[in-house]
């Protein structure tokens, strides 16, 4: 979203200040970012169930020389189902994700001729709309369940798309944006809600995170 947003503000900039210099602004602007994101990981607490399985190993290891296991090769040998599965699920929320923050943004300006500031203030504005329904689905999925969630977004997103193109066909700056924060907001921010909680609870804790990185 911050991305888009400066891109936004940057496509006011006249074109030959943003060939010349302008562009590395976003690019340089990322190191604060990554600044940030790095001090806020190296606060977090690891949870529980790693604690746990951390001393597990330490107590074997003080017992006898541990046999050394690659994550990756138990995940594939105990949970190769568990591994397409999330492959899958990944896959579509990625494709549902991009069809809003990336097709949709080429297919608005080169294919409809709508206003590239259209598209980006719709894809700002849609992203925004996920930081407050990102978190109320991840509610929804704790109390119902996660697949009803996750699959629910899924079936929305499907049979939102014939609608969506509609929208973004009717050229209507209000219509695109409302097009684009619907997609976002509710089908990918379903499956967003859902997807981590329901990945992390299909892998043992000892690779759980190499089989989700998988």
């Amino acid at each position: 979203m911050l991305s888009t947003g400066f891109f936004s503000i940057l496509g006011t900039v006249p074109e030959h200040v943003l060939l010349d210099w302008a562009w590395r602004i976003p690019f340089l602007a990322s190191v604060v970012i990554f600044a940030v994101a790095l001090f806020i990981r190296r606060r977090i607490e690891e949870t529980p169930d790693f604690v746990q399985a951390r001393e597990a190993v330490r107590v074997q290891e003080g017992k006898k020389p541990p046999a050394r296991k690659i994550p990756v090769v138990q995940a594939m040998r105990e949970r190769p189902r568990h591994l397409m599965v999330g492959l899958l699920c990944g896959s579509g929320l990625n494709v549902a994700g991009y069809l809003v923050n990336t097709f949709s943004l080429s297919y608005l300006k080169n294919t409809l001729d709508v206003s590239g500031t259209v598209a980006t203030v719709g894809v700002v504005v849609a992203m925004g709309s996920s930081i407050f329904t990102v978190p109320l689905f991840g509610r929804l999925s704790d109390r119902v369940g996660r697949i009803p969630v996750l699959a629910g977004g899924a079936v929305f997103t499907a049979l939102f798309i014939p609608p969506y193109f509609l929208l973004l066909r009717s050229e209507q700056s209000v219509l695109i944006v409302l097009a684009m924060t619907v997609a976002y907001g509710v089908g990918q921010s379903a499956m967003l809600g859902s997807q981590s909680a329901f990945l992390s609870e299909l892998f043992e804790t000892r690779y759980r995170f190499t089989a989700i990185a998988f």
